[in-house]
C-alpha cells in the first residue's frame, strides 16, 4: 500500500491544486477513478484533492467509485477517514459527515499525517519494520514520520498576496481644441458640445509575509512570528475642461503611498504540551507591531488663487504646495477568519485589524505669504479655521495678478490616534460556492486625537473615514457583477466643518482560475476560488 500511495502522490503533483492552502493531505489509500476531464471540475463534480487510481474500477463506468487498496468500498463495510477540517465541509464528497452524530466526529490540532501514520504503523504487519530500516537510530518510526511530516508542512514560506492591481487611462480630445466645442453648444448630439476630459487610475495593495525556523531547525521550534511587507499605492488624476478659456485644475481623488515592514505574532500559537501549532492556520488571531510606516502623497497639492478684477492678463495664481508625508508607528489586533462553513457568519478572507497609532507629518501647511512684485508689499494668511486662504487675502485687499509670487510655511506635528482596517465578506443567499450572493464591506481610516492649539492646525486630519459596500452578484463562471457604494467622511482639526462625500458604480469583474493547468481557453467557464470574494484570498501566511 505504502508503493501504491507513492506512485499515487506522484501523480497528484503534476495535478495539485495550486490556489487552496489550509489543506495537508497525503492519501494512504483511498483513491478515486480516473477524472473524466480535468479542466471541468465544477461541472462533473469530481474532485480533485484525492489522488486518481486508474486500476479502482467499480461495478458501473459512469459512477464514481473510491477503493481502499484496490478493492471498492462497498456500502456494508466499517470505515474511518481522517481529513482536513476544510475538505470534511465539501458537499460533493464528505457531505455524509455532517449528517453522523457528533460523537462520530473528533477535531485536533495535530498535523493529518500522525494519525495516518499512527494507524499504519500499529495495524499493519511488517509496516513499521520495513520503515524502521529506513529510519535514524533514535527515534520510533512512528515519531520519525510524524517530525518528518512535520518539517515538510511547516517549511519556511513566503506569500505575496495581491487585494487589487488597477490600471486605466482615459482621453477625449476634440479636433480644434475647446473652443471648436464650443460653437456647438445647444445642438441635439450632447457627445458633440463635450469638453475635453483625462484621467488616469492606477491602484495596487499586496501584502507580503513569510514564517521562518528557529535557528534548531526543529519543526516543534517554529515560533508563532511571522514577517512581512505591505504596500498602498492610489493615485487617479483626473481633468475635465471647460469651454470659458479659463485654467483647466485636475483633481486628485487618490494621491497616497503607504508602505512598511511588520511583525506578527501569533495568539496561543502553542499549546499547552508545547507543540506545534501551525501559525498558517485559519482562523487565528494576532498581535501585529508596524514601525515607522511612511507615507507620502503621490503629487503635489495646489491651491488656485483668481487674479483680480483688473488684473491684465486674466487669469489664475497656482500655488503648488510641499509633498505631505510622515512616519506611523503601530501596534494592533488582526483577526482573521477562515472558515467557509454554510452557517459562518464571515467567509474566507474576512478579517479585520485594529489598534493605536503615532503618527509624525512633515509639510503640513500653516501659512501662505504673497508679494506683490511691482511694489513688494509682503501679506502673510495664517491657516485658520474660521476663514479660507483666498478670503483672508481678499479681505486684505492684497491685488493677486501676474507678478505676484509666494511662499508656503509648513510644520511637523506629532499626533496620535486609533487607526482600523477591514473587510468583511458576510454570505447573504445561497449555499453553494461560487454562486452565492454577498455582501463585501471596506474601510481603512484614522481618527487622531486632538491636542492643544499650539500642537494642531486645521490642515490636519481629526479623521478620515472610507467606507465601501459591494454588493456581489455572481454571473457565469468567474464573472461577477457588484455595485457598490462609496462614501468617503473628513474632518480637520480645530474645526467644525466635515466633508462627506458619496459615490456609486456597478463593476463587472472577471478572474483567473488560480489553477497553473487549467489553459486559458478554459478560465471562463471554470470558477475561481471557494469564496464568492475573489479579490481577497483565504490563505495563511
Amino acid at each position: 500500500m505504502l508503493a501504491v500511495s507513492e506512485n499515487q502522490m506522484a501523480q497528484q503533483a503534476q495535478l495539485a491544486d495550486t490556489g487552496i492552502t489550509q489543506e495537508w493531505l497525503i492519501s494512504y489509500g483511498i483513491v478515486q477513478s480516473t477524472l473524466a476531464n480535468v479542466t471541468e471540475i465544477n461541472q462533473n463534480n469530481e474532485p480533485l484533492w484525492i489522488p486518481v487510481d486508474p486500476s479502482c474500477l467499480g461495478d458501473s463506468s459512469g459512477q464514481t467509485t473510491y477503493c481502499i487498496g484496490g478493492t471498492p468500498v462497498t456500502d456494508d463495510g466499517y470505515y474511518w477517514l481522517v481529513t482536513s477540517d476544510q475538505l470534511a465541509q465539501d458537499k460533493a464528497v464528505y457531505g455524509t459527515l455532517e449528517s453522523l452524530p457528533p460523537a462520530n466526529h473528533q477535531r485536533t490540532d495535530v498535523y493529518i499525517t500522525a494519525p495516518l501514520s499512527h494507524y499504519l504503523l500499529g495495524s499493519l504487519h511488517g509496516a513499521a519494520t520495513q520503515v524502521a530500516t529506513l529510519a535514524p537510530a533514535t527515534g520510533s518510526a512512528e515519531k520519525v514520520i510524524t517530525s518528518q511530516n512535520e518539517v515538510f508542512q511547516q517549511m519556511p514560506l513566503w506569500q505575496i498576496e495581491f487585494a487589487k492591481v488597477i490600471a486605466s487611462f482615459t482621453s477625449r480630445a476634440p479636433v480644434g481644441g475647446n473652443s471648436n466645442v464650443q460653437q456647438f453648444q445647444g445642438v441635439s448630439d450632447a457627445r458633440a458640445s463635450a469638453p475635453t476630459s483625462q484621467e488616469l487610475d492606477l491602484e495596487l495593495a499586496n501584502r507580503i509575509t513569510g514564517t521562518f525556523f528557529n535557528p534548531g531547525g526543529s519543526a516543534k521550534a517554529l515560533a508563532p512570528l511571522s514577517v512581512g511587507e505591505q504596500t498602498a499605492f492610489a493615485y487617479d488624476r483626473a481633468v475635465l475642461g471647460n469651454l470659458t478659456g479659463k485654467p483647466i485644475n485636475p483633481s486628485y481623488s487618490l494621491n497616497n503611498l503607504t508602505e512598511g515592514a511588520f511583525l506578527q505574532v501569533r495568539v496561543h500559537a502553542m499549546k499547552s504540551d508545547n507543540t506545534v501549532r501551525s501559525v498558517r492556520s485559519l482562523p487565528r488571531s494576532l498581535l501585529v507591531f508596524t514601525p515607522r510606516q511612511y507615507q507620502i502623497e503621490i503629487n503635489t497639492p495646489y491651491l488656485f488663487f483668481p487674479y483680480a478684477a483688473t488684473a491684465v492678463p486674466t487669469g489664475e495664481l497656482t500655488v503648488q504646495l510641499p509633498r505631505v508625508s510622515g512616519w506611523t508607528d503601530r501596534a494592533g489586533f488582526r483577526r482573521e477568519f477562515g472558515n467557509n462553513r454554510p452557517k459562518s457568519r464571515f467567509s474566507a478572507g474576512s478579517f479585520y485589524e485594529t489598534g493605536i497609532e503615532f503618527s509624525q507629518q512633515n509639510g503640513v501647511l500653516s501659512s501662505l505669504t504673497f508679494q506683490d512684485g511691482s511694489t513688494g508689499t509682503p501679506k502673510t494668511c495664517l491657516v485658520q479655521a474660521y476663514i479660507t486662504l483666498q478670503n483672508c487675502f481678499t479681505a486684505a485687499k492684497f491685488v493677486i495678478n501676474n507678478t505676484t509670487t509666494y511662499a508656503a510655511a509648513v510644520k511637523t506635528l506629532h499626533t496620535p490616534g486609533l487607526y482600523w482596517n477591514f473587510h468583511f465578506q458576510n454570505r447573504l443567499f445561497g449555499s453553494t460556492p461560487g454562486k452565492q450572493i454577498s455582501l463585501a464591506t471596506d474601510s481603512t481610516g484614522d481618527f487622531f486625537f486632538g491636542r492643544s492649539p499650539s500642537a494642531e492646525l486645521p490642515t490636519q486630519t481629526e479623521y478620515d473615514i472610507p467606507l465601501s459596500l459591494a454588493l456581489v452578484l455572481p454571473s457565469w463562471g468567474n464573472l461577477t457583477f457588484a455595485p457598490t457604494y462609496t462614501g468617503f467622511y473628513f474632518k480637520p482639526q480645530l474645526s467644525s466643518n466635515s466633508l462627506e462625500e458619496n459615490s456609486f458604480s456597478i463593476a463587472a469583474r472577471w478572474y483567473f482560475a488560480r489553477d497553473a493547468r487549467v489553459p486559458l481557453r478554459r478560465q471562463i467557464p471554470l470558477q475561481g476560488p471557494s469564496s464568492a470574494d475573489q479579490t481577497h484570498t483565504g490563505k495563511g501566511h
